[in-house]
């Protein structure tokens, strides 16, 4: 069910995005601000969510990837979420801009913080 949604809401995005007109524009741009600061609360809102459900439930992390910095506690959750979900994320934008490649300089941060924040309210079901 969840990649269902997940898959409906990025085909629903992508063309927006996709046929937008590209153009020459200066990367901290009034848009790319606002896609950032979504994933930002993307990435803050799985990382309360995953420390609470870890700490109340006894579950443990899904994401292999993320499984060893998550189960440090809250500074490797911070660690992965900021370092690798915000950073990681911001530094392939950068390079698609550098690249001339502005739909995806703008579409890298929906792709990241779409399903981070589906994610994210999960965790509260548990």
């Amino acid at each position: 069910m969840v990649k269902k949604v997940l898959l409906v809401i990025v085909l629903l995005l992508l063309p927006a995005v996709v046929l937008a007109e590209e153009e020459e524009h200066p990367f901290w741009d009034q848009a790319n601000t606002r896609l950032f600061l979504l994933n930002v609360a993307a990435q803050s809102l799985d990382a309360y969510s995953t420390q609470r459900a870890l700490r109340q439930d006894n579950t443990s992390e899904f994401n292999p990837l993320a499984r060893p910095f998550v189960n440090r506690g809250w500074k490797g959750q911070a660690l992965y979420s900021y370092g690798v979900g915000v950073g990681g994320t911001l530094a392939v934008s950068y390079l698609f801009h550098r690249m001339g490649q502005h739909n995806w300089e703008r579409i890298t941060p929906l792709i990241v913080a779409t399903p981070t924040a589906i994610f994210g309210g999960l965790n509260f079901r548990f």
